[in-house]
C-alpha cells in the first residue's frame, strides 16, 4: 500500500496538481464549446419589444476615430412605437434627416431580420487588430428578453452586418413613405471664432430680427430655441454637419445644435 501511495504522490502533491490540470482543461473545453455553440446555434430571442415612444429599440451609428462631429446624428434609429429616423447624405456632405412610421408588422419584420441573421450570437467587437484612428460602426438591438451590441472597426464582422446596418439606415424598405424630420425643440450653443471666415468655409447669416444674438449664446452654456431660430439652426447644421458656421453681424460662430432623441449629444434638461 505504501508503494502504491508513493506512485500516486510526487513530493507529496501530484494528485492535487493533476486534479487542477484536469479542471483547467475541462473549463477551457467548456469555454470553447460554449463559444462554438453560440456561433453555430446563436440565441433566438422572442421578437418582443418595449412599445413606448421613448424606448430606443435599434440604433445604427458610426463614430469615434480622430474626427470630432459636434452635430453628429446616428445613421438610423428605430423607436418603440415604430418611428424610424435615418440620415441620407449627398455628394457635398450635406444631409437630410428623414422619418417614417413603421407598422407593428413592419417593425417585427425588421427585428426578426436580426434574429434570423444570428446577430445575438455574434461577438461584441470585430477589427483586424488594434486600431486607434478609425471610427467604429455599431448596431444595437434591445428586445424585452435580450439586448445586444455589435461593433466593427474597419473589417471582420459577419457578412450580414452590413446589410442589417444598411437596411435600417435607408428606411427599412419604407423610404418611399418618408418625410423630412422637423424638430420641435433644440438647444443651441455658439462659439465665437472671430471676424474672419475660415478659408474654404461657408456661413449662414443669423438675422437680427430673431431676437437672439449669438454673442449671448457664446457667453453662456447655450439656450433652448423658439420655432423660428430652431428651423434656421436645423437647416444650417444639416447643410454643413461637420463644421457649421453662423454669421451674426461681423462675427462668425461655430454652432452646435442638440435635438432630443435625434442628435448623438443630448441637451441638458429644460429648467
Amino acid at each position: 500500500m505504501k508503494e502504491l501511495t508513493a506512485g500516486l504522490e510526487l513530493n507529496g502533491r501530484p494528485a492535487r496538481k493533476r486534479s487542477s490540470f484536469v479542471s483547467l482543461i475541462s473549463l477551457t473545453s467548456l469555454l470553447f464549446s460554449s463559444l462554438a455553440c453560440n456561433a453555430l446555434f446563436p440565441p433566438r430571442p422572442v421578437v418582443d419589444w418595449d412599445t413606448r415612444p421613448e424606448a430606443l429599440i435599434v440604433e445604427a451609428n458610426t463614430g469615434g476615430g480622430m474626427v470630432y462631429e459636434p452635430n453628429a446624428i446616428p445613421d438610423g434609429r428605430l423607436w418603440g412605437d415604430g418611428r424610424l429616423v435615418w440620415v441620407e447624405y449627398d455628394g457635398s456632405g450635406a444631409r437630410q434627416v428623414l422619418t417614417v412610421q413603421l407598422t407593428p408588422d413592419q417593425q417585427r419584420a425588421t427585428l426578426a431580420g436580426f434574429v434570423e441573421a444570428g446577430f445575438f450570437g455574434w461577438d461584441d467587437y470585430y477589427s483586424p487588430g488594434v486600431v486607434y484612428d478609425a471610427p467604429s460602426t455599431c448596431l444595437r438591438v434591445a428586445l424585452v428578453s435580450l439586448t445586444k451590441s455589435v461593433c466593427e472597426t474597419l473589417s471582420g464582422a459577419p457578412r450580414a452586418f452590413g446589410p442589417l446596418y444598411g437596411d435600417l439606415a435607408s428606411g427599412a424598405g419604407q423610404a418611399g413613405a418618408a418625410t423630412p424630420l422637423a424638430p420641435t425643440q433644440g438647444f443651441l450653443t455658439a462659439f465665437a471664432i472671430g471676424p474672419a471666415l475660415p478659408e474654404g468655409s461657408t456661413a449662414v447669416a443669423w438675422p437680427a430680427d430673431l431676437g437672439l444674438p449669438l454673442d449671448s449664446l457664446s457667453q453662456s452654456a447655450g439656450q433652448w430655441l423658439e420655432p423660428a431660430p430652431l428651423a434656421l439652426a436645423w437647416e444650417a447644421i444639416n447643410a454643413e454637419p461637420f463644421y457649421t458656421l453662423l454669421r451674426d453681424g461681423e462675427i462668425y460662430y461655430q454652432a452646435q445644435l442638440k435635438v432630443p432623441g435625434v442628435t448623438n449629444l443630448e441637451p441638458p434638461e429644460k429648467p
